[in-house]
């Protein structure tokens, strides 16, 4: 059996042509379809994140400034009643010095009670047999007493004692490629010794190096000493300007240490025609911040048969002279005697209540 094609070569060609080109369109279209809907998709998005951007801005005004048009719930940043909890970690951090810039240093309260103290054979021992304080307004009210006092003597004497008191407080410094720098506190310890108080420069521990000086044949290596002796206190402006110098045989103590390395910078004591001016270092630094108000004191016996004076004192004293960050304090009584951190152990200040059983007489 015969089969006869009947069509042309060219209408076969003309059908396949045909097919691929409808093949085409409904490619694109599909393809045209896909872009309109990823269009609408980014476009939602966009939208989408623009109606966010603006409702947290929106929402930022109104905790921050209570923005008019925020409805009833929203509520000022500045009227939360726990704002910590909006805090970052960032101001926390912040607050970390603000918060050490107000601590207190209460162990200074003993160092100051030594030298204000009277303790001596003309106007008699005063020792505390009761301490108030108030930290916030630094008011301290004191039960004292006085066995063997003559009168009121040992009273009036702790009146203007505490009058005439005065504190200090500064760095210590050496010298590093032609500029002084402090020196860490850590790297410091203070000592009494007959009536002088020196800084020892632990300068062989870990972190307190000294940079490497070579002045002369005649001058060691600041590397080769582990201790330098600082003198602190000092006469007259005449006496500081030695000290500072390195030419003050009793700070360095034999030791051979660089001219014009170390030295002690107060921020309390002032000179006047180049001498210490007590007056301009009191008006600076006075332990005592307004008046020593003393109320009634009871003087007789006790049923021991001693001669006691008994009264209570309210005075207030400078926070300065017990903020922590002021380093190396030390608080210098009318007798001139200095305690300074605790570093000099302090006398017995304290005893127990005294009770007058026969009154020789009151005084106010």
């Amino acid at each position: 059996m015969y089969e006869i094609n009947l069509v042309p070569d060219v209408k076969a060609e003309l059908l396949h042509k045909q097919k691929l080109r409808n093949l085409v369109i409904l490619i694109c279209i599909a393809a045209g379809i896909a872009c309109v809907v990823v269009v609408v998709i980014l476009a939602g998005i966009v939208a989408t994140q623009a109606i966010t951007i603006a409702a947290q801005d929106h929402e930022i005004k109104c905790r921050s400034d209570g923005d008019t048009n925020c409805n009833g719930t929203d509520t000022p940043v500045n009227k939360f009643d726990n704002l910590e909890t909006l805090l970052t970690m960032k101001s926390q951090m912040q607050d970390i010095s603000t918060l050490n810039g107000t601590q207190l240093n209460l162990s200074r309260i003993f160092s100051m009670f030594d030298v204000i103290l009277p303790d001596s054979q003309q106007s008699g021992t005063v020792n505390v047999s009761m301490l108030d304080a108030d930290f916030e307004t630094m008011t301290f009210t004191i039960n004292a007493n006085s066995k063997n006092s003559i009168g009121f003597t040992a009273r009036e004497a702790f009146a203007k004692g505490l009058k005439y008191a005065y504190y200090d407080y500064g760095t210590y410094k050496r010298e590093e490629d032609g500029v002084f720098v402090d020196i860490p506190s850590y790297c410091i310890r203070e000592e009494v010794e007959n009536g002088i108080l020196y800084a020892v420069y632990l300068k062989g521990k870990a972190g307190c190096e000294a940079p490497l000086i070579t002045k002369s044949d005649e001058v060691p290596k600041i590397s080769t000493i582990k201790e330098i002796r600082i003198r602190r206190t000092y006469k007259d402006e005449k006496d500081f300007d030695n000290y500072r110098q390195g030419t003050d045989s009793l700070a360095k103590k034999g030791e051979k240490t660089a001219a014009g390395s170390y030295y002690f910078e107060s921020h309390c004591i002032k000179y006047k025609d180049g001498e210490f001016s007590e007056e301009e270092t009191l008006q600076e630094c006075a332990l005592l911040d307004g008046d020593v108000v003393l109320e009634a004191g009871s003087y007789g016996r006790s049923d021991g048969n001693q001669m006691v004076l008994t009264f209570t004192a309210n005075f207030v004293l400078s926070r300065e002279a017990f903020l922590a960050q002021n380093k190396h304090m030390i608080f210098v009584g009318p007798t001139k005697r200095n305690v300074t951190d605790s570093y000099e152990p302090v006398r017995d200040i304290f005893s127990e209540e005294v009770t007058v059983v026969e009154e020789a007489k009151n005084g106010k």
